[in-house]
């Protein structure tokens, strides 16, 4: 069982009737945009000025209680494969 399963059992999920409008595509947005998908809400609309994405060439420092969210959002994995990736110097 997932932990969004744990958290949002198949008995307590439910289609929230509810129309939320996310202002911001980055990280936060596109998090509780996830967040709220797993709680039961189905009309969701993110939205993002940027016309379109590209690498800043940054860094994201991700510190513990972030990793525990991403693992909440079923996404380490993820962050396991780009830590890899940016340790080989594919990532500057």
């Amino acid at each position: 069982m997932t932990p969004s399963e744990q958290r949002y059992p198949k008995g307590r999920r439910s289609s929230h009737p509810v129309r939320v409008a996310i202002v911001g595509g980055g990280i936060g947005g596109m998090a509780l945009a996830l967040v709220l998908q797993d709680a039961g809400f189905r009309d969701v609309d993110v939205y993002e000025s940027a016309s379109r994405l590209k690498e800043l060439g940054v860094g994201i420092n991700v510190l513990p209680h972030a990793t525990r969210e991403l693992t909440e959002l079923g996404l380490l994995d993820v962050q396991r494969g780009l830590d890899s990736f940016a340790s080989e110097g594919l990532v500057t």
